[in-house]
């Protein structure tokens, strides 16, 4: 590909919204006995590993498009900190206070200061099952994504020059190298397998007809579909291709669906306004959730969708609120970007 797209990626704010809601869903499910049969796993899988997909695919295809054409590094670097960190430190602080007042103390008995610089670098999440620090914000898959954009002036690389060579290479590896004893927990939390997610991603955003047509919108819900309600008896053979499969397929479809909702003035603004809370939503979901189900975990269904509601308002409005914070802090520091 000696010549990549660029720009906007049309219906990208729906797979962001439905990505950022369908983490609360799940997690909510994870906490919660009544509704964990139905929301966290679908005929073949984990919801999580599919959303997490959705975000990484999303990270990807969103940065190939932006710097195919002209990549300078300390833009790059720059507005891939300022996208991040900010606000992460924001909401960190906001809920660092508020459980130091909770529990009478600042930090984690027994945990080495040290490990703080985890969390400075955002991958606490992503450290926190090999080593107990201070995670508190977000969850695993902010450590990968941020890995990603150190990698990404690499990958672009390879998608200029090996595109399709680059992706055998990275679902081969993703066979057999999440197996690999380097790395304990979920095999799909390896960062091979996020990578490999992160680049297709990037392939995809740079075909028309993928993300572009009514055909690729057929085809991709069809495979996600299959997914979904069909029990495959050789799933497990599949290792991780199945939920990078049904990931990609989710994320190729909701762009394409998305586009068609776009057409729809109001149902695009506010797709563009759910679209840039995403992050702020994946910041502070989990510990919304807990605090939710401390009230509502309840003995009913009833009960316990009344208490999924809650958390899923209260988390759009807390993001509201940080996105609000946030830009005042940003246009403080840069007072000429304000006007």
């Amino acid at each position: 590909m000696k010549t990549l797209q660029t720009g906007y990626i049309e219906g990208v704010n729906l797979a962001r919204t439905v990505g950022a809601i369908g983490i609360i869903v799940f997690h909510y499910g994870c906490h919660n006995g009544i509704l964990s049969p139905y929301l966290c796993s679908y005929a073949n899988d984990s919801w999580g590993r599919v959303l997490v997909a959705v975000f990484l695919a999303i990270s990807g295809a969103c940065l190939a498009r932006t710097y195919a054409s002209d990549f300078e590094w300390k833009h790059y670097f720059g507005r891939r900190w300022k996208a991040i960190y900010p606000m992460f430190y924001l909401c960190y602080l906001f809920f660092f206070v508020e459980a130091a007042i909770s529990v009478g103390t600042w930090w984690k008995s027994g945990i080495p200061y040290y490990r703080f610089v985890y969390t400075l670098l955002g991958i606490d999440g992503y450290i926190a099952p090999l080593q107990p620090n201070f995670s508190l914000v977000g969850d695993w898959f902010l450590g990968p994504i941020i890995i990603c954009y150190i990698l990404f002036p690499a990958l672009l690389w390879l998608l200029k020059r090996i595109p399709y060579a680059t992706s055998v290479i990275l679902l081969a590896g993703s066979w057999f190298i999440p197996y690999l004893p380097f790395f304990t927990g979920d095999p799909f939390q390896n960062l091979w397998t996020c990578v490999t997610v992160f680049y297709l991603g990037m392939l995809t955003a740079q075909s028309r007809t993928v993300l572009c047509s009514q055909p690729a919108l057929w085809i991709s819900a069809a495979i996600l579909a299959l997914f979904l309600f069909v029990k495959i008896p050789f799933y497990g053979l599949l290792r991780m291709f199945g939920p990078i499969l049904a990931g990609m397929a989710l994320f190729v479809t909701l762009v394409n669906v998305g586009r068609i909702c776009e057409r729809n003035k109001p149902v695009k603004s506010v797709l563009s306004v759910l679209g840039k809370w995403s992050y702020p939503i994946f910041l502070v979901q989990h510990i919304v959730i807990l605090r939710v189900l401390v009230h509502w975990s309840g003995y009913t269904v009833a009960t316990a969708v009344k208490g999924l509601l809650i958390a899923i308002v209260t988390s759009v409005l807390l993001a509201w609120t940080l996105t609000l914070v946030h830009e005042r802090i940003l246009s403080f520091f840069s007072p000429e970007k304000a006007h």
